[in-house]
């Protein structure tokens, strides 16, 4: 959706007052400092981007590693196509089975590989919905993955305000 209004207010707006429309890994990486220092071995992550994402945003898929360097963590983009969704195509019953052939042309196989360590993640909602009826399988959105790393290292103030409230209650 989010490119969808990029590319539509450009287009009504022609030039006039077009406001900036980011995605939350592009509006992230404009505000993050420098890779962190540390980059434990055991904290390395694969993303399978959504692949409007991968072909319209190019740099968005950059994005996420250069937030999950920031954040001490490694992340690689593992090469994939289309997970065969398309939006709302794979959930149609009369598309369904072309869905799944195209999501075992690239994705079947990552997931097979990774899907159930907890490190594999995908950012469009239609990919994390395909790995999930095809393989069963929960893919984590990468917001998740720094959401917790941030809370579990008390980076954030959500963070410590958690661990203030921990040692409180104990």
């Amino acid at each position: 959706m989010t490119l969808t209004y990029r590319s539509e207010y450009t287009h009504v707006l022609r030039g006039r007052d077009v406001p900036r429309v980011q995605l939350v890994q592009e509006w992230l990486a404009d505000r993050v400092g420098s890779p962190a220092s540390r980059s434990p071995e055991n904290e390395t992550y694969w993303l399978l981007p959504h692949c409007t994402e991968r072909t319209a945003a190019h740099t968005a898929v950059a994005d996420w590693s250069k937030i999950f360097a920031a954040c001490g963590l490694k992340l690689w983009t593992l090469p994939a196509g289309c997970c065969g969704m398309a939006g709302t195509y794979g959930h149609e019953a009369e598309h369904r089975a072309m869905s799944e052939r195209i999501y075992g042309l690239s994705w079947a196989r990552h997931v097979a590989d990774k899907g159930g360590s907890g490190r594999l993640l995908a950012d469009g909602y239609s990919c994390r919905s395909q790995a999930k009826i095809v393989d069963r399988v929960r893919l984590p959105h990468p917001i998740e993955i720094l959401r917790d790393h941030l809370l579990n290292s008390g980076t954030t103030r959500a963070g410590a305000e958690r661990h203030t409230i921990n040692a409180d209650l104990h």
